[in-house]
């Protein structure tokens, strides 16, 4: 095998490979004969079909299967000798294919980049350090009620908060449009679930009144047929509610699965509150870590490794939103999800490098406490945890997160950091960095 690398800008490369052509040739022609043993063709008896009739009509096809196979086979060895490390699939071209010639082809790729990782005393992390007070337990109760309200009629005129049950009818230049109208649907009012004004447009309104809205839809709206128009939709209020809160009492916790009565809810309330507390704190540092490092470093992305990241966005939305549906990905344009992918595949290469300069592995004993600790939330735990080490993927998902852990560790003994103590409720309200962690990424 013959190799010469060639490189075409950046991290693009090409390899162009040449075989020699008779193990291909030998290939092809013990094919035709086996294709021929078990042909059935029409004026010819079983077993007794020529070859220049198998090479008639199949021939090319198969010749392609082959040298695609010698293409890939020969790709992956010529890496290997060339000490190259490709992102992506290759793309073939063929340069030579002709009998009793050596076969030749050319493969263009793109390559890991080098990555050198700024000194990470240069990262900067503000710890934040909150304090669950009783107030703060008040807040999530009353958030547990509002979660189990009931809507009962009301004979007063609706309001925000309140709920409406409505039929509505709309139409853009006199005409009905899909999806504009419908019956006995559900609305609260100041949920933002419908365009600008129409939620505002039915406060004062009372059961059995109709009203005329004269809206007009964004120019962004996600219906191509009627963004940007003006719009009137005719509402008939069936019926206005109003929210009924759950007497805070034992009957209430008990059908909440919690026994004791409420000092044992608000003691289980407190213990998931700490816990989220806690995975909140883990985040806001994990996010200030991967964002320092996308800023301090330089990388120069693969294109391949990009697009990918795209992709698993675009999948990531669509699975979140389409309710089970099946959607079109092309609905979710690339360019909402570049900068967030480039940034995501930044992070990913140069967490792999720490990684591997610092032969990070994800701890045997912290793998299996995850995943026991996973398990202690189901009735059977021992299967769980069997369950988990049966299965590759499943036990691969822990491994990234506990490998993602000790990087996160490895950097913080050497970075600059800062604590911060803030509410609960500021803690929730931190900003999210948009860098999301591929530490389990690895080259």
């Amino acid at each position: 095998m013959e190799v010469s690398v060639e490189t075409l800008s950046g991290l693009d490369r090409r390899l162009t490979i040449q075989l020699p052509v008779e193990p291909i040739d030998a290939d092809y022609e013990k094919r035709i004969a086996e294709m021929a043993r078990t042909a059935k063709i029409n004026g010819f008896r079983p077993g007794k079909v020529p070859a220049k009739e198998m090479k008639k009509r199949h021939g090319k096809a198969l010749r392609m299967e082959i040298l695609n196979e010698a293409m890939r086979t020969g790709f992956l060895e010529a890496v290997s000798q060339e000490d190259l490390n490709p992102v992506g699939l290759p793309k073939f071209s063929l340069e030579s294919d002709e009998l009793g010639k050596p076969f030749s082809f050319s493969a263009d790729f793109e390559v890991y980049p080098e990555v050198e990782i700024q000194p990470l005393e240069n990262v900067k992390v503000e710890k934040l350090v909150a304090e669950i007070n009783e107030e703060d337990i008040d807040n999530v109760i009353e958030n547990v009620r509002q979660q189990h309200a009931e809507w009962e009629d009301i004979d007063k005129a609706a309001a925000e908060e309140d709920q409406v049950i409505i039929d509505f009818e709309g139409k853009v230049d006199g005409e009905l449009f899909d999806g504009g109208s419908a019956t006995e649907t559900p609305l609260t009012l100041g949920s933002g679930q419908m365009i600008d004004g129409f939620e505002k447009g039915l406060e004062g309104a009372k059961a059995s009144e109709i009203r005329t809205l004269s809206l007009r839809f964004p120019d962004d709206y996600h219906g191509a047929d009627v963004a940007g128009k003006d719009v009137e939709f005719k509402v008939t209020v069936n019926k206005v509610q109003g929210k009924k809160l759950p007497e805070l009492d034992e009957a209430f916790v008990e059908k909440l699965g919690v026994e004791g009565g409420l000092e044992a809810f608000r003691g289980e309330v407190r213990k998931n509150m700490e816990m989220e507390k806690e995975q909140a704190e883990k985040k806001s540092v994990k996010d200030q870590v991967f964002k320092n490092l996308a800023e301090l470093n330089t990388v120069e992305l693969p294109k391949a490794m990009v697009q990918n990241e795209i992709q698993r966005l675009q999948q990531q939305m669509l699975q979140q939103f389409g309710g089970g549906q099946q959607l079109d990905p092309s609905m979710l344009p690339a360019d909402l999800f570049t900068e967030r992918a480039e940034e995501s595949a930044k992070v990913g290469l140069i967490v792999s490098e720490i990684i591997k300069v610092n032969d990070l592995k994800a701890d045997g004993e912290k793998v299996r406490e995850s995943v026991e600790e996973i398990a202690s939330r189901y009735g059977e735990p021992e299967e769980v945890v069997n369950w988990y080490y049966s299965n590759t993927d499943k036990l691969a998902e822990i491994e990234s997160v506990v490998l993602e852990d000790a990087v996160i560790a490895h950097i913080l003994e050497k970075a600059d950091i800062s604590e911060k103590k803030v509410s609960y409720e500021e803690l929730f309200k931190a900003p999210e960095a948009e860098v999301e962690s591929e530490a389990a990424e690895t080259e």
